[in-house]
């Protein structure tokens, strides 16, 4: 397991701020900012994968041809250049 580094995320001024404000509502129990911006159970990582490792986790799972075949199952529509033209024509028409 990876601890992520501890590095001031957010001013203190800024957590001292929130803590003021937090204190005006007047809570009966309110919860500790630093807890609440910087949850500790997140900084927690089973594992970090390295660049290497990904690439190889890329190439070594090509998409199987079902994949491959689902991505031609949409046409492209081939738009004449004078279509576009009335289009674009009718866009500026219309934003006038």
């Amino acid at each position: 397991m990876t601890l992520v580094p501890e590095e001031p995320l957010i001013d203190p001024e800024v957590i001292k701020d929130l803590e003021e404000q937090v204190q005006e509502l007047r809570y009966r129990n309110p919860m500790d900012i630093h807890n609440l911006i910087d949850y500790p159970t997140e900084r927690k990582v089973a594992y970090v994968s390295t660049q290497e490792e990904i690439v190889q986790d890329l190439s070594t799972n090509p998409m199987s041809e079902d994949e491959v075949e689902a991505d031609d199952s949409q046409e492209s529509i081939l738009v004449k250049a004078t279509e576009a033209l009335q289009c674009a024509s009718l866009l500026q028409q219309f934003w006038m």
